[in-house]
């Protein structure tokens, strides 16, 4: 007797990182795609990645004084993305920026990406890599008029700041672990969480 269930079409993925490039080039491909409503994949294989942003100039005041400098952060502004990592425990995308603040630090920053999926990644924001990170906000998620994003065996680790939830969107999350020592989950997102950890850090 044949089988009567249907037979799907296995997908493949899009993107690999690092075989394919880097976590960067994998987020550009994704926005530059022709077919928004095809799902794009991207997979990461385990390792310690760290990422330098889209490098677009950004203009902030620092104690007085106006500052330029290349963007840390990578933008993710299209909808249908997937990003999975192969452990989450060993899977980090870490960036390091050198100028405090929620707009301009994020590790990931999903702008207009309505259904994104994240699973088995760390996404770390650590402010000058020293101690005095604890005292600045850096942002590992920064999440703005997403509808329907899923993160799943996600883990975001910084100081202030951490998670600046889907303002004006949609989250679910499911097994994530947040990570953070004041204020580190903030903003006005639909966020619904299950089962997951939130760790504040000693300051």
């Amino acid at each position: 007797m044949g089988n009567t269930y249907a037979q799907r079409e296995r997908w493949v993925y899009d993107f690999v990182v690092p075989d394919s490039g880097s976590f960067t080039d994998a987020i550009h491909r994704a926005n530059a795609r022709e077919d928004m409503q095809r799902r794009f994949r991207i997979f990461i294989k385990s390792n310690y990645y760290i990422v330098k942003g889209d490098g677009d100039t950004i203009t902030t005041v620092e104690n007085g004084d106006t500052v330029r400098f290349p963007s840390p952060m990578t933008v993710l502004n299209a909808p249908n993305t997937s990003i999975i990592g192969e452990n989450w425990k060993d899977t980090k995308i870490v960036n390091i920026p050198r100028h405090e603040g929620i707009g301009i630090t994020a590790t990931l920053y999903l702008n207009h990406a309505d259904s994104t999926y994240i699973q088995d990644i760390e996404l770390w924001c650590n402010y000058k890599n020293d101690a005095k990170a604890f005292a600045n906000r850096s942002v590992a998620l920064n999440e703005k008029r997403c509808r329907g994003n899923i993160l799943k065996n996600v883990m975001l680790t910084s100081t202030q700041d951490t998670y600046y939830t889907n303002y004006e969107g949609t989250t679910y999350l499911e097994n994530c672990k947040i990570n953070g020592t004041v204020d580190f989950i903030c903003c006005g997102g639909t966020v619904f969480f299950n089962d997951c950890e939130l760790t504040m850090l000693s300051r």
